[in-house]
């Protein structure tokens, strides 16, 4: 039985049924394993809490800093108070930590 030859005059060489299986195999294994650890990695701003977010709103008076808001719900949640400053600049869209008399603000009131 003579073997095939290509257009440069080598044999040609039958793909062998069982390596394409572990290839296929093997690359379904690396996806899975690629889903499953950047799946794990959901920020936790991202993931779903068990309850809804509740707010309050306050109004800014002359005298008030960010720190003086923050500090009464940090102490009452246990939380440090940059954490609730972060969300207060979060949860009004604010960038910078300034703020003026008059001004509405939403505060979380579960934490």
């Amino acid at each position: 039985m003579k073997k095939a030859r290509n257009k440069r005059g080598q044999f040609k060489r039958k793909a062998n049924p069982i390596l394409k299986l572990i290839e296929v195999i093997l690359a379904a294994i690396i996806i899975y394993m690629l889903i499953n650890i950047f799946a794990n990695k959901i920020p936790e701003s991202v993931a779903t809490s068990a309850e809804p977010i509740e707010f309050q709103t306050i109004y800014v008076v002359s005298g008030d800093t960010l720190w003086t808001i923050a500090k009464p719900y940090a102490e009452e949640a246990g939380k440090d108070i940059r954490d609730v400053i972060y969300n207060i600049k979060k949860d009004n869209d604010m960038t910078t930590s300034e703020i003026y008399a008059g001004q509405s603000l939403l505060i979380r009131v579960n934490y």
